[in-house]
C-alpha cells in the first residue's frame, strides 16, 4: 500500500512539474515574440514571420469586442479559449492554433503590443504580410500593415 501511495505521489509530482515547465516555455515564446517585435520598431517594414521562431500558415490579431463566430471564421480553426475580455494574436498552422500572445484587456495596465484591426476587431496576417512596428510612446508598439 505505501508503494503505491509513494509511486501516485511521485507521478502526480512528476506530472505537475510537467505542467509548470510547459507554462514557463509558452511565457518565453510569448516574451521572445514581443522581444523580436519590439526590436524592429522604427527600422522600417519587414515580414511578420521574421518575428516569429516557429512554423504557421496565418495569424489572426484581435480585441475585445471580437465576437467568437468572426475569429472562428477568419483564422479557420476552433477556438478553444476563452476570448471574452481578451485582446492579442493566435498562429495558425495546418487549422490549428500553434502560439497564442493573449492577455486581458485591461484600461489600467494595457498591453504594450498594439495592432491595427478593422472594424470587426480583427486582422490577418499571412507569412508574406508586409508590417512596420513603431515606437508609439514609451509605453507602446504600435503593429501596422503595409502590404497584403
Amino acid at each position: 500500500m505505501k508503494k503505491l501511495f509513494f509511486r501516485l505521489m511521485m507521478f502526480a509530482i512528476i506530472v505537475c512539474l510537467g505542467i509548470l515547465s510547459m507554462n514557463q516555455i509558452r511565457k518565453k515564446h510569448a516574451n521572445d515574440y514581443r522581444d523580436l517585435l519590439k526590436n524592429h520598431a522604427g527600422k522600417g517594414t519587414f515580414y511578420l514571420s521574421q518575428a516569429t521562431e516557429f512554423e504557421w500558415d496565418k495569424a489572426v490579431a484581435f480585441k475585445f469586442p471580437a465576437s467568437k463566430e468572426s475569429l472562428e471564421r477568419v483564422s479557420e480553426t476552433e477556438i478553444d479559449f476563452s476570448y471574452d475580455l481578451r485582446e492579442g494574436i493566435i498562429f495558425i498552422k495546418d487549422g490549428k492554433i500553434v502560439f497564442k500572445d493573449i492577455y486581458d484587456c485591461n484600461p489600467e495596465r494595457p498591453s504594450d503590443i498594439i495592432y491595427e484591426l478593422n472594424e470587426d476587431h480583427l486582422s490577418v496576417y499571412k507569412k508574406d504580410t508586409l508590417i512596420c512596428v513603431e515606437k508609439k510612446d514609451e509605453l507602446f508598439y504600435l503593429v501596422q500593415k503595409t502590404g497584403n
